[in-house]
């Protein structure tokens, strides 16, 4: 589970974890451990922050890349440590189970992973036109939650709002 934090309180860890590996030199590497892979090397050119809420977004998230493929995250700096993809999802909460409301940062930081990082980038297949756009800061969602796991999401867009940030269709009913 995401220990609870305000998001200024996380975004100025990363910043200044961002800012440590930029003045590090080369030669002290450090390394991050993924499981079933070899270790990453902790470098300025394997992270990149990404916005959680869209392009517009005031609020952003510390990613580590796969060196071989950029557009792969592997893992996310919260709390002063690298959490892996796979544990960001997971809850020791027996009783988090079924779809929950999104409510608190921590669970708004379990939709980007489902949302943006497993869905948008890694299931999605090539061959498909549209990319998924990181959940709206103002959309409402659910996470839907078994065995341990945050397996599923699902959004509520408003009556009104903008389809997408390139054009000016509204959706004319909820969905």
């Amino acid at each position: 589970d995401i220990k609870e934090e305000k998001p200024e309180v996380l975004e100025a860890a990363a910043q200044e974890y961002y800012a440590k590996l930029l003045e590090q030199p080369s030669s002290v590497a450090e390394f991050f451990s993924i499981p079933g892979r070899k270790n990453v090397k902790l470098e300025a050119s394997s992270v990149r922050f990404l916005p959680l809420y869209g392009h517009d977004s005031k609020r952003t998230l510390l990613v580590l890349n796969d060196p071989q493929q950029k557009d792969t995250v592997l893992a996310i700096y919260l709390h002063n440590s690298w959490w892996t993809i796979e544990d960001l999802v997971k809850t020791a909460d027996l009783y988090r189970e079924g779809l929950i409301q999104v409510q608190t940062f921590g669970e708004k930081i379990v939709l980007f992973v489902l949302n943006y990082i497993i869905f948008g980038m890694q299931e999605r297949s090539l061959s498909w036109d549209a990319i998924f756009m990181p959940h709206s800061e103002k959309e409402h969602a659910k996470l839907f939650w078994r065995s341990g796991e945050a397996a599923a999401f699902y959004t509520v867009k408003a009556k009104g709002s903008l389809c997408d940030e390139h054009s000016s269709q509204c959706y004319q009913l909820p969905v």
